[in-house]
């Protein structure tokens, strides 16, 4: 992946997950060095993400199976350093997490 701020490369943070119930939750918490998350949908149901905010189903940022939500780097969402959450309408949805700094 390109480099971070101003060309620099990117620090990986260890690949982590959460899991995604049916009352919203925590995916990732804030980071105000983030240069880019991406998260991608490890279950079989859709998952929804909210920045800063309760997720809510059928609501913000959808990720189907198999999906991803990419926020910062050179496609994808815009960059946020806020707290992601998320919500399923399944109890016990996985996500993949990789952050880099």
């Amino acid at each position: 992946m390109p480099g971070g701020v101003e060309g620099t490369p990117y620090t990986y943070s260890a690949p982590t997950f959460a899991t995604v119930g049916v009352a919203s939750g925590a995916v990732i918490a804030a980071n105000t060095a983030r240069q880019c998350v991406v998260i991608i949908n490890d279950s079989t149901s859709d998952i929804y993400l909210a920045v800063n905010a309760a997720a809510v189903l059928n609501r913000g940022i959808l990720v189907r199976p198999g999906g991803v939500a990419q926020f910062g780097g050179e496609a994808g969402l815009p960059l946020t350093r806020d707290a992601i959450n998320g919500i399923a309408n399944v109890a016990s949805r996985n996500v993949t997490i990789q952050e880099m700094t």
